[in-house]
């Protein structure tokens, strides 16, 4: 939350000297209660990821298991030549982590936009700010920074 709230505040207005600063300011303005602004959101995002990062790199290292033990050749040639085992593996972590990290990606942007709001009075759902962002700009809304993203990749 106090993450959103800085890079906010540096593009908006710099109220804030540094991030203690930042939290100071929430306490005092909002209460403890604004520390906490998006965890259930967050927490799922973070479910979605591991759920995903784990199945596809369990799944693309059984198949670089399969490879290296047929040497070099799984049982549907996904492994056409030589590569050792750590390379594939550092391969399919790489896979594993990009896949997840799209899947998760719509509800960082819930996640980001119910941090970001101003009004931290009101409680405002996830599933309302989904909806609003489904409504207003249709499904692209749950990718935008996704171009910025994938340089950070």
């Amino acid at each position: 939350f106090v993450k959103v709230q800085m890079q906010l505040d540096n593009v908006s207005g710099k109220r804030f000297r540094n991030t203690l600063d930042c939290a100071r300011w929430q306490l005092r303005e909002h209460g403890l209660r604004a520390l906490y602004t998006g965890t259930s959101v967050n927490c799922l995002r973070e479910i979605a990821f591991g759920s995903v990062y784990f199945s596809v790199y369990e799944v693309l290292r059984s198949q670089v298991i399969a490879a290296s033990s047929s040497g070099g050749k799984a049982s549907s040639d996904v492994v056409p030549v030589r590569i050792s085992t750590v390379a594939l593996t550092a391969i399919a972590g790489g896979i594993s982590g990009v896949s997840a990290w799209f899947a998760s990606f719509p509800l960082d942007v819930i996640k980001t936009h119910v941090q970001g709001r101003a009004n931290l009075t009101q409680r405002l759902p996830m599933t309302e700010v989904g909806r609003h962002l489904l409504a207003s700009r249709g499904l692209a809304a749950f990718y935008s920074g996704l171009g910025v993203w994938r340089y950070w990749c």
